[in-house]
């Protein structure tokens, strides 16, 4: 089945059957910038984002967040979620395995950090702790890098612990350093608390002062704009600030 086939049956189902509106109202939906875009602007902006990052063995897709219901009109809010083809395949079953994490205690592993020190996950008790599960050839885990940099500097969470762990080894983390900023408190070859909670990439995990998780993040959603590279690609952090703010 082409894609094109795909996506119209997707909008089809989410209009009739997912949210069981009434055939009679308008549907609309409201992407990441705020604007209200019609079903056939929603599907030229899928059908050209996907051509995009197929390109870079990366798949798009969009997941609906919110409804907004008026007289004679249904307003669907969507992101658009950029993840490897590998971890598309498991999303749903991923997610729903996060999902169940929520509520816990953080588990208490022993991890290594940048200078070779050993760090407990015991330690992040007693702040707000956000950690970003990524490693140094993930491409959505680069492309929201220069937020989460922005977001550590503002100074409403200077009590906030901002780690970041990889299954990456010490000197694959230090050479990308060199390259560019990433300004979170580094662990390093932690395989098995990384695939604890994922096998996707980048999973930001928001813990509570008690050391209990509260929420599982997957990669911020993109704000794609004609004319953008990969590169130069923004991310839309409103989720992310909200759970931060949250725990904080």
């Amino acid at each position: 089945m082409s894609y094109s086939k795909s996506l119209t049956i997707l909008l089809l189902f989410a209009k009739l059957v997912l949210y069981g509106q009434e055939t009679t109202k308008t549907v609309y939906y409201k992407n990441s910038n705020g604007e209200v875009i019609s079903e056939q602007e929603i599907e030229a902006t899928m059908k050209e984002t996907t051509e995009r990052f197929q390109k870079m063995g990366l798949i798009a897709f969009k997941e609906f967040i919110n409804k907004e219901e008026k007289e004679d009109s249904l307003i669907y809010e969507f992101h658009i979620q950029i993840i490897d083809s590998a971890s598309y395949k498991e999303y749903d079953a991923k997610k729903a395995q996060k999902e169940r994490l929520i509520g816990k205690p953080l588990p208490d592993f022993e991890l290594m950090d940048l200078n070779d020190k050993a760090v407990r996950v015991q330690d992040f008790k007693g702040k707000p702790t956000v950690i970003n599960l990524w490693f140094t050839a993930c491409a959505p885990c680069i492309v929201e890098i220069p937020e989460l940099n922005k977001i550590k500097e503002l100074p409403e969470y200077a009590e906030v612990n901002f780690i970041a762990i990889t299954f990456d080894q010490k000197d694959k983390v230090i050479e990308f350093l060199n390259k560019k900023k990433y300004n979170f408190t580094h662990i390093v070859n932690a395989r098995q608390f990384c695939d604890y909670f994922t096998t996707s990439f980048p999973l930001n995990i928001f813990v509570d002062k008690n050391g209990i998780v509260t929420e599982l993040q997957d990669a911020m959603p993109v704000i794609i704009e004609d004319g953008i590279e990969f590169g130069d690609l923004k991310v839309d952090s409103k989720n992310f600030i909200q759970a931060l703010n949250k725990i904080k």
